[in-house]
């Protein structure tokens, strides 16, 4: 027998890197949560760079989605937990490569990051969630932001390309940190 709704509680990690083995490995890392007053620095950087002399640095970052689901005067309340993370180990630059232009570049990673994290938030927020179906309404908006984000971020790294088109790197930053602004009230939790 189902345990009751409101005893239900569920987290689920999603990671879309494909290079994770288990959410366990994931687990014993060192992750630095989103914080608008904290930059990554160079220092984060702790993975070993891969063998691509073109590669200039990896920024590795996700979301964790959890949340916990009862039921209050007989409507079904979702209370979501949505975090940006980055992930040091996994992150690496190349020293050929290590500059402040590098740096400005994949900053903004972790900062559009932090925007599908609020997009995620804002969605919670506006959906009504059926207690049959909620688990599914779930999947599914987490599933949508995370491919959304992915195909941003490759949007950003080709028409930047990859940091060294300045006018485009400045327009992408501005554009970006707008986009933060609007989704202002979906800040962390």
């Amino acid at each position: 027998m189902p345990r009751p709704l409101y005893f239900h509680i569920k987290s689920i990690l999603f990671i879309a890197l494909a290079n994770l083995a288990t959410n366990a490995t994931l687990a014993q890392t060192e992750k630095i949560y989103w914080d608008e007053a904290r930059t990554l620095q160079w220092e984060d950087y702790k993975g070993q760079p891969e063998a691509l002399e073109h590669e200039s640095a990896l920024t590795t970052c996700n979301i964790e989605v959890g949340y916990k689901a009862k039921l209050e005067n007989e409507k079904l309340v979702i209370t979501p937990k949505v975090k940006a993370f980055f992930n040091p180990q996994r992150s690496w630059v190349n020293e050929t490569h290590k500059n402040e232009q590098t740096l400005r570049h994949e900053r903004v990673y972790f900062t559009i990051t932090e925007l599908f994290a609020r997009k995620i938030r804002q969605a919670f927020a506006e959906t009504n969630f059926d207690t049959e179906t909620y688990k599914t309404e779930i999947k599914k908006i987490t599933k949508e932001n995370l491919d959304a984000m992915w195909e941003y971020r490759d949007k950003y790294g080709i028409e930047t390309f990859f940091g060294s088109k300045k006018v485009e790197q400045a327009q992408w930053e501005k554009n970006i940190q707008l986009e933060m602004m609007e989704l202002g009230e979906y800040t962390g939790n």
